[in-house]
Parts: C-alpha cells; sequence; structure tokens
C-alpha cells in the first residue's frame, strides 16, 4: 500500500486539487441558483391561480388558509436557497484566495472574493474595486 502521508505536493498542484473543488461549488451555485428561479415560477404560477380562484369565489378561511400557507412556503424555501448559495460562495471565495496566494498573485481569480454574491449579495449587486 502506498503511504502519501509524507508526500509534499507542489503549488501547482495544490492549485490543480483547489480547482476542482472551485469548479464543483461554481457549478453548485450556479444549478442552486438556475433552480431557484424555477421554484419563483412555480410559485408565481401557484399564486396566480389562488388570486383566479379568489376572484371566482366569496372570500373564505379556505382562501386566506392558501395564501398564507404558500406565503409561508416560499419564505422557507427562498430562505434555504439563499443560505445554501451564500456558504457555497464563501468556500468559493476562500479558494479563490488560497489559489491567488499559491500562484503568487493577488487578482488572479476575483469574482467571488471581490464582485460576487458572497461579497455584493444576490439581490443588490454592487460592483466592488
Amino acid at each position: 500500500m502506498l503511504d502519501y502521508s509524507h508526500e509534499k505536493f507542489s503549488d501547482k498542484e495544490k492549485i490543480m486539487i483547489l480547482f476542482k473543488e472551485y469548479d464543483t461549488l461554481r457549478t453548485e451555485v450556479i444549478s442552486r441558483s438556475g433552480g431557484g428561479y424555477q421554484v419563483i415560477a412555480i410559485f408565481a404560477g401557484l399564486i396566480a391561480a389562488i388570486l383566479a380562484w379568489g376572484a371566482t369565489h366569496p372570500p373564505v378561511a379556505t382562501f386566506w388558509a392558501a395564501v398564507g400557507t404558500l406565503f409561508a412556503a416560499a419564505i422557507f424555501t427562498a430562505f434555504i436557497v439563499f443560505r445554501d448559495i451564500y456558504v457555497i460562495a464563501g468556500r468559493v471565495a476562500e479558494i479563490e484566495k488560497k489559489i491567488n496566494h499559491l500562484a503568487g498573485e493577488q487578482e488572479l481569480l476575483i469574482w467571488e472574493s471581490k464582485r460576487g454574491s458572497a461579497t455584493s449579495g444576490l439581490l443588490l449587486r454592487r460592483w466592488r474595486s
């Protein structure tokens, strides 16, 4: 059995390993963002259906219960999606800084650490230099 515990990796090898995690996490952020937009579309359709039903029927407790349940589900889902994206984006920013350090560059990778959702937020994008 090979023992790699004493083998040292070069900076280039460390960067390659970090890039594997970086690529995977960036793909995860993109996937979750796309899924988030799909969830928004689903909730918009449900809200439209409930409002259409409410417009054709007299207001009853069922209508308000459906609106309240849908609203709570939308808030909870948005919280989960945003929380996960922020956690992943934070790790991507850490990897960018580590790769920049290993490469001896300050701004080799800068998206998440300076301009992405980890620093600027998902809803209000701001350009930071």
